[in-house]
């Protein structure tokens, strides 16, 4: 896999109809999800919590985009002892190999 130098894409005026149709279509798409949570990933389980923390449109304050499950203290330790475990494992792979997943990780 090989990492593209970085650059900026071009301004989209959406005078083009397809770019208009795309945008249309991706924000259908993401206001589906709008009011979606989402729980904590702690070691490879799902993990929800009393609290939550809500994400709100900033031009529409009063509408909810989604929510995340607050982690406290509990949930903070076992997050880093989770991290700790899979280091265990993962500083053992080479570079490359760790770059590579890095990357198709990002692309995804």
């Amino acid at each position: 896999m090989t990492v593209e130098p970085f650059r900026n894409q071009p301004v989209e005026t959406f005078k083009d109809e397809g770019a208009k149709r795309e945008m249309k279509e991706a924000l259908r798409r993401v206001r589906a999800e709008f009011g979606r949570h989402w729980p904590l990933y702690l070691g490879g389980e799902w993990v929800d919590t009393r609290e939550r923390i809500l994400s709100l449109n900033p031009s529409a304050p009063s509408q909810v985009v989604g929510s995340v499950a607050k982690a406290g203290r509990e949930e903070a330790e076992a997050a880093l002892e989770a991290a700790w475990k899979a280091f265990g494992t993962w500083k053992d792979w080479p570079q490359e190999d760790r770059s590579r997943l890095l990357l198709k990780a990002a692309a995804s």
